[in-house]
């Protein structure tokens, strides 16, 4: 008896964690390309805050305009690209700093000493791809564990009556 109600909410969580996530995957704003602005600079510095060895790595440069954060160069990139104060360093950012951390707004494209290492569109397009289908694959894969595992307790519960009689 209690194995069946452990089981019924195991399936009741895992599905409405997929629905929620699926949800939370329409509510997220990605910044519009009329919401940015341009940002043109000089870098005074950067950093590599340590998150996981795993984890794509996050640069934060600074400017004279002040902090931003980006995911479009690696670690060794950036040691290549911004070894020298006073490169000239342009990047978007949201008017509306919808998506910061620590503080620190997100930057929208990369460009280091006039090449462009991403545009702003293709990072719009990234985030996009990351937070809507990441979350609402998620949720799609939880939905099916639910589905499965209240699929595989029908059918024991099924043998477990026939037995039975």
């Amino acid at each position: 008896m209690v194995g069946r109600w452990a089981d019924r909410s195991l399936v009741i969580f895992l599905a409405g964690l997929g629905v929620a996530s699926i949800v939370l995957s329409f509510l997220y704003s990605i910044p519009q390309p009329q919401d940015l602005v341009e940002v043109h600079g000089h870098l005074q510095s950067y950093r590599v805050p340590y998150r996981c060895r795993r984890c794509s790595q996050r640069i934060d440069i600074k400017t004279e305009a002040g902090w931003c954060y980006t995911f479009a160069i690696s670690k060794q990139r950036a040691r290549e690209l911004l070894r020298e104060r006073g490169t000239p360093v342009e990047y978007c950012v949201d008017t509306a700093s919808r998506h910061s951390i620590d503080g620190i707004p997100a930057a929208y494209g990369l460009s280091v000493n006039h090449v462009q290492i991403q545009s702003p569109m293709a990072a719009l397009a990234e985030e996009s791809g990351k937070a809507h289908g990441g979350a609402r694959f998620c949720g799609a894969f939880f939905i099916t564990i639910a589905l499965a595992r209240f699929l595989h307790s029908r059918h024991q519960q099924r043998l477990t009556d026939r037995q039975r009689y």
